[in-house]
């Protein structure tokens, strides 16, 4: 929950701590809590006379520990009255207010003693004769007995206590002195009552429970002013008094709004033998301003004429007058004035007496009746007592001491206002602002994070040519993870299962990590994870450099600003983060790992407290693919564009309608565009820019570099307006040169700075970096802006990485293609103005460092860099639409119309030029996103059109040589691919068979009308099976874009060839529905027609099941349809519906209603049938549980057997279920016990109730209540320490069935607990197989065994081939073994036995450090191919080095292994390579142009040696001219030999068209 802005100071003053504890949230009061609860103890241990008043307020908070403040100020009161000291009337007045307090009777176990403290102070005043000491003691004296009478106290001494107080009391009851007097009176009257009176609030609550809220408090009432509250459950008189004025307002309105309160007093009154007890209520009244209760009182008490009672009426009176506030003091009087005439009258001398001291008091001497001296026994009394009103009242506060050393100590108080601070910091200064380019704030709830599981640890590492996997904005919609369910249980990154702690999120240059953080800050902020966090730590790493590196010293600069005030807030939040609790409680939120993390050695101080930060228990790390080096987390997520329909919701809610479907319509046929605006920005751009689209005569952008162009000239506008060098309306009117004239300084520095950036890979330029590019661009003459911070700061392309900084800013671009594009600016106008760069290549963008190179040396260093692929789309695209310079800049050369080579023309042929890719990939893959770029008129001479056909032709000779190679069509499946050239090869026979193309074609994100309708003419019937089957399940894929007469006949020809078709072609037919998430609804529809005629011939419905279970959701249509089929009369048409419901993980509720309808059928496999269905739900609604539970409730239903079964399926029913279903296992029949003890199983945990129950159980003498309670305990995600206690005591008993359960449950799928570790360790050595077998797949998930452990596992893989296999497994999750076990399983890699090798390689599989001889060994085993191949793949991945040996032998196994390639790929087998014979050479080029597609590897020659360029980096092969010939020759020879065995593993005869056979032709 937010915390409320005066939540983030804490109360300074005792009095606003007493006020804000009864308006805070639960969070902060439970902080205030305790910091009163450290006030008491504090004056309990040194009750100074100035921490009195402060501890007596804080007794009116609820649920404090009133008993402690009891004991400290009885201890005071006792310690005082033993030394002879007289305590101040605040201590007697403070005490008084907190025994009004104490609600219950145990909380006033020290009265006795505070009792007898004061009868000796009593007695001592009473022999020195101080009357006014005498007095104040009395009134004290008073609230104590009152309060013992309350709780009916028992067992005051009457020898030591009761007597001689009594007769004290009786004493000073005869004293002449009016006010101690009464007071003696009372008290002794209190004394009298102990034990055996009724409190009278019993009987008031009886009377009034009916209209009264029991269970609410008087605090309660006062804070809500609710008087239904005032009247607790307690039944205490005393839990009306609060001392709070409202209080007893609130209890008057209470007394009139309870419609039998008066019968309840009258009650009371008729029962009251004593004026004692009177008195208490009229008090009561009083205190609560009940007037007219009180008239009533005065004539209906029994008690009403006896002077004791009139006397003590007057002396309240009296009391209410004084302890009036001033603001009610006249009311008070002239209510009080009125109250004199209720009095009943009397001629008692005392009673005169009293009516005329009350009288003065007030200020009333008409209202005296003078006494006459003449009345019988006239006696002579005194009121010379100062009255003192000691009772309930709040204490006078003023200094707040004890509040002082109070916070001192505090750390749970100190540990929530230090996170209020940290809360409050994230809101302020726009921390978690996300600003559209409009400037308008972009809500969270239309900010879209998207997130997916990485299952491979390369996969960012070398990212494809096509924009769609550079970009990363896709992913499988399976991979595909909210952040509600980021810790979520799971299958790890090592292969376990559990919550995931420790998460790593990876994602290029301007994906929205940042904006992720933001995003998990404020939806934490407002209750994500709150059942599992109380506070997350959000630290953008770059903020360490510079900085001392330890967490307090980083806390307090980072969330406090290092103010001097939150010193302490800072010091109790980082020494109780290394309490485990606290840091369980933690997230650590790490934002750029990236950008510090190759800065520092490991040995230094910085290394080491960023590897602390690293490894706290809950952590979620940022970083751009780089930052992981040699770290491991549970999970890996990769930051992914927006889903397509997500685009559509941004379009609604942040454009007009209008707009939003234009820019749909736009987005259409543009797939390439479709894919760039689901990167965030890239939409808000678009949106931002559509409106001067529509303005425009320009042509709609058809390309990424006319898109961006639009977004440049359109924020270069926005930014000459907002920044006032000119009127919105004036900048409106700019042409786009005259933008361009207007902002020509600024946009050189943008291009300087972004092609520097790119050339030195840095994306975030620190104020380094800033002054030395401004500097040296300066000095080499670039034109700049005379300040380059104020175009950074003010730049619609720019955004500062900390707006914390002040002065010290890091920037980046808004997006990498930002400055990729400005970089290609800078880049295109130096090509075509042949003008030499100035490239910087350090990282630290050193002047030193500087190069120049021609634009043309540039391209043949970088053509092949995958850093610069977008970069060089948009040179092209820059260079096509920009005027041609080079004849100018040639000088005396011709113009483009004197014959002059246009500058396109020549981009394109040094595309061309040397060095050229040997292997040929990278290079077409190059031309095909440079070819993307280029638009064409279509008419025939245009040199864009006749560079397009020629880029064509070359790119289709490419993918059929792809094919002959790899027999695959890889590049084709890219975006950027020409659809002309697929389309060419439908329909021209060519070396590529259709089935692969219209393949190819329906794995592409996007394909247009125009190729499905030539897709459309494949569906004929002259056409093979197999094509036509292919083509329709290619439109399918396609529909939503397909023209509808193109839609149409592909459904009509799916229907006929189900309708009509042989067998075979049916089940194809089907199976090529499959797996598509999303099919038209006349399809699925088509599918449930043939599948109701298809009931009595079972050779289709597997394949029709198959089909409509792997679809996302069927239409209603078809529901509607299937629920009808379930009511049909023949049992195999009810199967057929429920079957083709599908194991679903959804259902709709009428569905399953239907379902469990179906429990009840007479035939067993519609029942199966069912269970199976809702067995395969990730969900049941409690109403579906909730009727499964009432079925296991009648053994004799015949649904009874399929509820169990259902409920079995699900591992977290909820809790009551799952307690009442174990209520069960009462019952002694074991058929009803087993049932239960099967869901119990199934649940991942069980209430602890449960378990303790079963734990019990696990002891009992009754062997089948044993074995149940073990087996009941088995499959538990991470067993509880009470299961863990109770099953490894059960590992030790007699009953081997047991022993076996308990093992069985000790292997949870969480790392075991020490405990349990020791447990399983025990049972490797029991005598039963399956226990042995038990323990050692509980022991797999421990990564750090004994070696005591390892060693016996060792030594049991020679049991025999199973266990051998089980103990191999846990040895594999070892991240170390000792030396006799890795030697042990090298010699086992060379047994004669298949299975022995493949368990040595098992064993081995996490060991990073194997010895030269096991890994030679590794290599060498007979059977690494298939499966066995990528086992040791993985093995030789994970070892951190390989030597030249093992290199080489690697290598030269390439032809029979070629997953080696895996585990060489990322290592620098460069420098020995050159070495190799032509046998290694042959594989390696073999290897090479096979996996160039997939690795983006090209090769070159160059200057005589061969280098190799693997996504960004470049590696030389250290060979001589004579030998790179050589290897040039063996290369050539390789494409021959490859493209041979291709041709010759074809079908020659392999045609499109079919020659019918009349067994499978259409009829």
């Amino acid at each position: 929950m937010l915390q409320r802005s005066d939540t983030q100071s804490r109360p300074l003053q005792t009095q606003d701590l007493i006020l804000r504890i009864q308006q805070c949230d639960q969070q902060e009061e439970q902080a205030l809590h305790r910091l009163c609860c450290c006030m008491i103890e504090i004056f309990k241990d040194d009750p100074k006379t100035s921490y009195v008043a402060e501890a007596a307020t804080v007794s009116s908070t609820k649920d404090i520990d009133l008993k402690s403040l009891l004991v400290a100020f009885s201890n005071a009161i006792s310690k005082g009255t033993a030394d002879g000291n007289i305590k101040e009337r605040d201590l007697l007045n403070a005490f008084t207010y907190v025994l009004w307090h104490a609600k219950e009777p145990h909380m006033r176990s020290k009265l006795a003693s505070v009792l007898d403290c004061l009868y000796k102070r009593l007695e001592a005043a009473d022999v020195r004769a101080e009357t006014e000491t005498q007095y104040e003691l009395l009134c004290c004296l008073s609230t104590v007995l009152d309060g013992m009478v309350e709780t009916k106290f028992e067992g005051l001494d009457r020898e030591t206590i009761h007597a001689p107080l009594a007769k004290l009391l009786k004493k000073l009851a005869k004293s002449k002195e009016l006010r101690l007097a009464q007071a003696a009176s009372y008290a002794y009257q209190g004394l009298m009552s102990i034990p055996d009176s009724e409190g009278p609030w019993h009987t008031v609550w009886r009377h009034s429970r009916s209209v009264i809220t029991v269970a609410a408090n008087t605090a309660g009432a006062v804070t809500t002013m609710d008087p239904t509250k005032i009247l607790d459950a307690t039944s205490h008189m005393m839990d009306l008094f609060d001392a709070v004025k409202s209080g007893f307002e609130v209890a008057s309105e209470i007394i009139k709004l309870t419609p039998k309160s008066k019968d309840a007093f009258t009650e009371i009154w008729s029962k009251a033998k004593s004026w004692y007890y009177a008195l208490r209520y009229t008090d009561l009244l009083l205190r609560c301003h009940a007037w007219d209760q009180f008239r009533h009182l005065l004539t209906a008490v029994p008690c009403r004429d006896q002077e004791e009672f009139l006397c003590g009426v007057f002396s309240q009176l009296e009391m209410a007058w004084v302890v009036a506030d001033r603001a009610e003091e006249i009311t008070a009087k002239s209510t009080i004035i009125e109250l004199f005439h209720s009095i009943p009258k009397s001629k008692q001398q005392v009673v005169l007496e009293w009516r005329n001291l009350v009288a003065r008091t007030i200020g009333e001497d008409c209202l005296e009746i003078k006494v006459s001296r003449l009345m019988l026994h006239h006696k002579h009394y005194l009121s010379t007592l100062r009255f003192a009103a000691i009772r309930a009242v709040v204490p006078t506060l003023g200094a707040s001491p004890l509040l002082e050393q109070a916070w001192k100590k505090c750390t749970e108080a100190k540990l929530f206002y230090a996170d209020s601070k940290i809360r409050s910091f994230y809101l302020e200064s726009g921390r978690l602002d996300i600003r559209r380019l409009s400037g308008d704030l972009l809500s969270m709830e239309n900010c879209y994070i998207n997130l997916a599981i990485i299952s491979g640890k390369d996969q960012l590492e070398n990212p494809g040519f096509s924009l769609e996997e550079r970009l990363r904005i896709k992913a499988e919609a399976a991979d595909q993870v909210t952040l509600e369910d980021f810790f979520m249980p799971r299958k790890l990154a090592d292969g376990t299962y559990g919550q995931p702690k420790r998460l790593f999120v990876r994602g290029r240059a301007g994906a929205g990590k940042t904006t992720l953080c933001k995003a998990i800050v404020y939806k934490f902020l407002h209750g994500l994870w709150k059942d599992i966090f109380t506070r997350i730590l959000w630290l953008p790493l770059r903020k360490l450099k510079g900085r001392s590196y330890n967490l307090q010293s980083m806390i307090y600069a980072e969330y406090f600003d290092s103010r001097v005030g939150d010193q302490d807030l800072t010091e109790a939040l980082a020494q109780r983060l290394v309490d485990p609790a606290i840091q369980n409680k933690t997230l650590y939120l790490l934002d750029g790992l990236d950008e510090i993390m190759q800065e520092w050695d490991v040995d230094t101080v910085e290394y080491r407290f960023l590897q602390n930060l690293l490894y706290k228990p809950y952590v979620i790390t940022t970083s751009r693919p780089s930052g992981m080096k040699n770290l491991e987390f549970d999970l890996e997520f990769e930051t992914i564009g927006f889903l397509s329909e997500q685009v559509d919701t941004y379009l609604e809610k942040c454009v007009s309608n209008t707009a939003s479907d234009a820019i749909k319509t736009f987005l259409t046929d543009k797939p390439l565009i479709q894919n760039l605006v689901r990167i965030p920005i890239q939409l808000d751009a678009l949106c931002y820019c559509w409106k001067a689209m529509e303005v425009t005569d320009e042509p709609v952008p058809t390309t990424m570099t006319m898109l961006y162009e639009v977004l440049r000239r359109e924020l270069w506008r926005k930014d000459l307006a907002r920044h006032g060098r000119y009127t919105e309306s004036r900048a409106q009117d700019f042409a786009g040169f005259e933008i361009d004239q207007q902002t020509y300084p600024e946009q050189n520095l943008l291009e300087w700075f972004a092609f520097q950036g790119l050339c030195a890979n840095v994306i975030d330029f620190t104020p380094k970096h800033q002054r030395d590019l401004s500097s040296i661009g300066s000095q080499l003459g670039e034109q700049f802006p005379s300040s380059y911070k104020r175009i950074l700061a003010e730049s619609s392309f720019i955004r500062a990485s900390d707006t914390d900084s002040g002065d010290s800013l890091t920037y980046h671009f808004l997006h990498l293609t930002f400055q990729e594009f400005f970089a290609a600016k800078y880049f295109a106008k130096r090509w075509q103005g042949r003008i030499k760069l100035a490239v910087m290549h350090s990282t630290g963008l050193e002047k030193e460092m500087k190069t120049e190179l021609t634009p043309l040396e540039f391209m043949q260093n970088e053509k092949y860099n995958s850093r610069f692929n977008v970069f060089w789309r948009f040179v092209t695209g820059l260079i096509q639409i920009q005027p041609n310079r080079s004849s100018a800049a040639k000088g005396g050369g011709k113009s483009d119309e004197d014959g002059g080579i246009p500058d396109i023309v020549d981009f394109f042929a040094q595309i061309h030029a040397q060095p050229m890719d040997l292997l040929g990939a990278v290079h077409h893959r190059l031309l095909m996103c440079c070819l993307s770029e280029v638009t064409s008129s279509r008419q025939r001479g245009d040199v864009q059109q006749l560079l397009r056909e020629k880029g064509e032709d070359s790119l289709k000779a490419r993918l059929i040589t792809e094919y002959e190679i790899t027999g695959q069509l890889i590049l084709s499946r890219d975006l950027e691919f020409p659809e002309t050239i697929l389309r060419d090869l439908l329909q021209n026979s060519g070396s590529v068979p259709c089935i692969e193309v219209l393949e190819s074609l329906k794995e592409r994100h996007v394909v247009n009308s125009e190729t499905l309708r030539v897709i459309s003419k494949l569906t004929a019937s002259g056409y093979k099976i197999q094509v036509r089957i292919k083509a329709i399940a290619t439109i399918f894929k396609h529909f939503k874009t397909a023209p509808e007469e193109t839609l149409a006949h592909a459904i009509g020809v799916f229907q006929s060839i189900l309708k009509n078709g042989g067998k075979s072609h049916q089940k194809s037919m089907v199976e090529a529905t499959e797996y598509q998430q999303d099919l038209p609804e006349k399809v699925i529809l088509a599918l449930i027609t043939a599948l109701e005629d298809n009931t009595q011939r079972l050779n289709l419905q597997d394949e029709i099941y198959r089909a409509l279970q792997s679809w996302n959701s069927l239409p209603e249509t078809a529901i509607i349809i299937l629920t009808k089929m379930l009511k049909g009369k023949k049992s195999s048409l009810r199967v057929a519906a429920i079957k083709a419901f599908g194991l679903r993980w959804f259902l709709p509720e009428k569905v399953i209603t239907a379902l469990l309808a179906t429990f009840d059928d007479k035939a067993s496999d519609v029942r199966r049938a069912a269970v199976r269905a809702l067995g395969a739900m990730s969900f049941l609604s409690q109403k579906t549980i909730n009727a499964l539970v009432s079925m296991i409730n009648d053994k004799k239903s015949a649904a009874y057997n399929s509820a169990v079964w259902v409920l079995r399926g699900y591992s977290s029913l909820p809790e009551d279920t799952v307690i009442f279903l174990a209520r069960m296992l009462k019952d002694p029949d074991l058929d009803t016990q087993s049932p239960v003890i099967s869901i119990l199983q199934a649940q991942s945990s069980l209430p602890k109730e449960i378990v303790t129950t079963l734990v019990t159980m696990l002891k009992d003498k009754d062997l089948r209540a044993r074995r149940s309670a073990a087996l009941a305990l088995t499959g538990k995600t991470s067993p509880s320490k009470e299961a863990v206690t109770g099953l490894t005591t059960a590992l030790k008993d007699e009953d081997v069935v047991v022993r076996r359960f308990a093992a069985h449950a000790l292997d949870g799928k969480t790392p075991p607990s020490k405990e349990a570790v020791a447990g399983l360790i025990t049972a490797l050595k029991d005598e039963d197989f399956s226990v042995r077998r038990y323990a050692i797949s509980g022991l797999w998930k421990e990564r750090s065994l004994p070696r005591e452990a390892i060693t016996t596992v060792t030594k049991m893989m020679e049991e025999g081939l199973d266990m051998q296999g089980y103990a191999a497994g846990m040895l594999g999750s070892q991240s170390f073994l000792p030396e006799e076990t890795i030697t042990i399983m090298t010699t086992m890699l060379t047994d004669q036995n298949p299975k022995v090798r493949f368990n040595a390689l098992v064993g081995l599989m996490r060991q990073s450090s194997l010895p030269e001889k096991s890994i030679i060994s590794i290599i060498s085993v007979r059977d690494a191919v298939g499966s066995w191949g990528e086992l040791t793949s993985s093995v030789l991945r994970r070892q951190n080095s390989l030597s030249p040996k093992a290199i080489t032998a690697m290598i030269t196994k390439l032809d029979i292994k070629p997953q080696f390639y895996h585990a060489l790929h990322d290592r620098n087998i460069y420098s020995i390579i050159g070495d190799l014979d032509d046998q290694a050479w042959k594989n390696l080029w073999s290897c090479w142009l096979q996996k160039a597609s997939i690795y983006n590897i090209s090769i070159f020659e160059h200057n005589g040696s061969l280098c190799m360029i693997s996504g960004e980096i470049m590696h030389r092969i250290g060979t001589t001219p004579a030998r790179t010939q050589e290897l040039l020759k063996i290369l050539q020879d390789v494409k021959s030999s490859l493209f041979e065995e291709k041709l010759a593993s074809e079908d020659s005869s392999d045609s499109w068209v079919s020659s019918l056979d009349s067994d499978e032709e259409l009829v």
